[in-house]
């Protein structure tokens, strides 16, 4: 879910900088923003709905605790 939508939001944020200078920029990351460039709209909507869902989780666990302690 969170790797759809970071890779489709980073794209978003720096598809002017990725047109024209591929080869200037770390292979890792232009293969990274092309993923999210690539992916369907449906996957996208369909992560950020699972990530609401996620948010309002964590948010009913704070209805009940003050404190959430994780490694």
């Amino acid at each position: 879910m969170l790797s759809v939508l970071q890779a489709c939001e980073a794209y978003a944020e720096r598809m002017d900088d990725l047109s024209g200078n591929e080869q200037i920029i770390d292979a890792e990351v232009v293969e990274r923003l092309l993923r999210g460039r690539d992916t369907a709209a449906w996957q996208y909507v369909r992560a950020d709905r699972r990530r609401d869902a996620f948010r309002s989780a964590i948010a009913g666990l704070f209805e009940r605790f003050d404190v959430v302690a994780m490694p």
